[in-house]
């Protein structure tokens, strides 16, 4: 079972993030890559890192990226999932078309979050009460307050 922490942004995930989005833009040159999630806003959340592929090749693209030894974790919702675990911060990539409706929900979502100081505040300390959750109850709670509080404000 695991048990969830949540961390400020650090310069630690910054440089895991700066290195797999490079590595991920030299394995699938032309692509659209960007960061998304929370530490893309940035904000306090779970140690970990949300990375965007636009691609027309879904199932290719997944298969390049298996060579940087991530995880296939599935296909979902026309999309692909990958995961790596690395210095303590999962690395997730999401593998979409560009007409793909979560890209504009990321996108308005992280935009409204800069935005809106008081509510990233707000949602930060909601993250906290989250630590110590295990991972399946931590990502119930946090998406039923994203449904609940943010999402209607998209």
């Amino acid at each position: 079972m695991k048990i969830e922490t949540v961390v400020e942004p650090n310069e630690h995930i910054f440089e895991i993030q700066r290195r797999y989005m490079e590595a991920i833009s030299n394995t699938l040159p032309g692509k659209h890559i960007e960061a998304v999630g929370g530490m893309a806003v940035p904000m306090t959340g779970r140690p970990e890192l949300d990375i965007l592929v636009i691609t027309e090749d879904i199932k290719g693209d997944t298969e390049k990226l298996k060579t940087l030894g991530f995880d296939h974790r599935g296909f979902a919702d026309d999309a692909s999932y990958l995961r790596q675990l690395v210095e303590g911060v999962d690395v997730t990539v999401q593998i979409m078309h560009e007409d793909n409706k979560m890209i504009e929900i990321h996108r308005k979502l992280i935009e409204l979050l800069r935005k809106d100081e008081p509510l990233r505040k707000k949602y930060e300390e909601f993250k906290k009460t989250l630590s110590g959750l295990e991972r399946y109850e931590y990502k119930r709670r946090k998406i039923a307050y994203l449904k609940e509080s943010i999402l209607p404000l998209l």
